[in-house]
């Protein structure tokens, strides 16, 4: 994979990070009927709407009526699912700038250990230190199976999703290169001159990322 600046690592990631989320979304659905149901004494909730809210849900709700001090949240599921995409693009980001600077994370086995660390910090860490679940010795095995699972789905997405981006990066910027450089070249020659100064770019560009790979 060809080196990125920063900024287009970062975005590459949320890209992908967003990507990575909805396959989980689509996971977690395609998968309802054979997720375990955690036991209801694993987790004593410190407000009582908790009782009825999935995580995402409590942080939409504190969002809106702690921080924002709006009305109550009219409508919850949407509202999780938007604190679930801007949670896994909040990650990709993460992955990006990582994966960036060091290509072997962009292959499927950096995705998906990216994945698991993901699972880890985020289910483990996160969720237990923000009061929204109960810390990991309190779920049985096969809900830690379920959710490495899901974190599996949402690592090889978003490897998947910024290998792509980064292979259609030298194509776009030699497009995009040759438009603005041509645009006042007589429209008889503009063809012509596109494809040479296109090809100019996408041999220019693997050099500038050789040489950065080496300085």
């Amino acid at each position: 994979m060809s080196l990125r600046s920063p900024l287009g690592a970062f975005c590459a990631g949320l890209a992908a990070g967003l990507a990575g989320a909805l396959a989980q979304s689509l996971f977690f659905a395609g998968t309802r009927g054979l997720a375990p149901q955690p036991p209801r004494e694993a987790f004593a909730p410190v407000e009582p709407e908790q009782r009825e809210e999935l995580p995402t849900q409590t942080v939409a709700r504190r969002v809106t009526e702690q921080l924002a001090l709006r009305g109550p949240l009219e409508h919850p599921a949407a509202a999780s699912q938007v604190v679930h995409l801007a949670f896994g693009s909040a990650w990709g980001s993460l992955y990006g700038l990582a994966a960036g600077t060091l290509p072997h994370l962009g292959t499927l086995k950096g995705g998906l250990t990216f994945g698991m660390v993901v699972w880890l910090v985020s289910d483990d860490v996160l969720l237990p230190a923000f009061r929204l679940s109960a810390w990991p010795h309190h779920y049985p095995v096969k809900s830690h199976l379920y959710a490495i699972a899901a974190h599996a789905v949402y690592g090889a997405v978003v490897a998947s999703t910024f290998a792509a981006l980064g292979r259609a990066a030298t194509p776009a910027a030699a497009a995009l290169g040759s438009l603005w450089v041509t645009r006042r070249v007589p429209r008889l020659v503009r063809p012509t001159a596109r494809r040479a100064v296109d090809r100019g770019i996408r041999l220019a560009l693997p050099v500038r990322d050789a040489w950065l790979a080496l300085t």
